[in-house]
């Protein structure tokens, strides 16, 4: 599904300790991945520089990567001095990824405003995929663990689904993805379809009448993915779109939630209700945030 990874790390995320497993990754498709980093200018003195010293102690850290790998992957380190979204922006630039993997900690809204965030400094600019990982949860994996999820990790994808123009287009993009390499090879193995009807809105239709209308709009997106070799459910839950798209999340375990941005104007995306956005903040699960503004890829 997807070849190549720009994987972001500040070397104390638990996404550093992918470097172990580059093999792995390569079994899930991967050809070419850039471990991305960034260390703080040096700040004693009246003018700041770059930390050469750390430049140097983080690359030989990283390039643990480039010794163990197999043949027809492609290991790229880049460390680089300054602000860690500056280092984030100048590689997608330079290395083209088709998803960029980095760690995001869980965090409130108002933490966001207070602290900032690289990632949503990331989500207002970037046309490539993200999958958030959350660092406790590495972290706290066995080498055996990280090994098995590394080549698995978009195998099992859950997909809230609404029937909206922003569902539809993530449906397409992800039917994109899949499309640009061999059937048997592109990693997916099932989606789901999660349609979530919110038992506070449209309390003036009847919910026989919603569910009639959902299971007509999902047979049809389940008929979107029906050439593409995957399992492909469609199910129905009432409750909160947040709450119950985790929860089913969790029963079944999902290899990764995926979502998208609901607005054209990425400001306003981020700062009024979203399930895309909501994901991110609060979601344990690992997420593949598909922006707005990516292009899909050429078959």
């Amino acid at each position: 599904m997807f070849h190549r990874l720009l994987i972001a790390t500040n070397l104390n995320d638990g996404i550093h300790r992918l470097i172990h497993f580059v093999a792995s990754l390569a079994n899930g498709g991967v050809t070419e991945i850039l471990f991305c980093h960034s260390v703080p200018l040096w700040q004693e003195g009246e003018i700041p520089r770059i930390d050469q010293e750390g430049i140097n102690r983080a690359r030989d850290r990283l390039s643990i990567a480039k010794t163990n790998f197999p043949a027809g992957v492609q290991v790229q380190v880049q460390v680089t001095s300054g602000l860690p979204g500056d280092t984030l922006m100048n590689g997608i630039t330079n290395f083209h990824p088709d998803l960029v993997i980095l760690g995001t900690p869980v965090r409130s809204l108002l933490n966001e405003n207070l602290l900032g965030s690289t990632t949503q400094h990331l989500l207002l600019h970037l046309q490539v995929p993200i999958l958030a990982l959350r660092p406790p949860l590495l972290s706290a994996l066995t080498n055996e663990e990280l090994d098995l999820r590394c080549r698995h990790l978009w195998r099992f994808l859950l997909i809230p689904f609404n029937g909206t123009d922003a569902a539809q287009r993530l449906l397409q993009l992800i039917k994109s993805y899949i499309q640009r390499v061999p059937l048997q090879s592109h990693g997916v193995e099932r989606c789901t379809l999660l349609w979530i009807l919110d038992t506070k809105g449209k309390r003036d239709i009847p919910k026989s009448l919603q569910i009639e209308q959902a299971e007509a709009a999902l047979a049809k997106a389940k008929g979107e993915l029906a050439d593409l070799n995957l399992d492909v459910e469609g199910l129905i839950r009432w409750g909160d779109p947040l709450t119950e798209t985790v929860k089913y999340a969790s029963e079944q375990g999902f290899s990764a939630i995926a979502t998208n941005s609901t607005y054209n104007n990425r400001w306003l995306d981020w700062t009024v209700p979203s399930l895309g956005r909501d994901l991110l903040r609060s979601s344990w699960h690992p997420v593949l945030y598909i922006p707005k503004h990516c292009v899909a890829p050429l078959l």
